[in-house]
């Protein structure tokens, strides 16, 4: 049996008052797959010009970029372009 503390009243008595409902797995569902669909359009479309896809094109060179090269190119310090490169 599960006791609701005082904290959990006052959040189901704030969400009462304002009228929310809770997410349903299926708007859950409908969440994300709007969020899907909204990063596939823009994953698909790279901004030309813009500094990552600077960073990109100078890495898919035929011999890459050093870290000095790419900190240089684009007005960054080495430890951004690490960052950058990091997962």
């Amino acid at each position: 049996m599960s006791r609701k503390t005082s904290k959990t009243k006052a959040i189901a008595s704030t969400t009462k008052q304002q009228g929310t409902t809770k997410a349903t797995p299926a708007k859950w569902r409908a969440r994300s797959t709007t969020k899907a669909k909204r990063a596939a359009s823009t994953a698909s479309t790279r901004r030309e010009g813009t500094k990552p896809a600077k960073l990109i094109a100078m890495l898919q060179g035929a011999n890459g970029a050093s870290v000095a090269e790419i900190a240089k190119a684009l007005a960054w310090q080495e430890h951004t372009v690490r960052g950058s490169l990091a997962p």
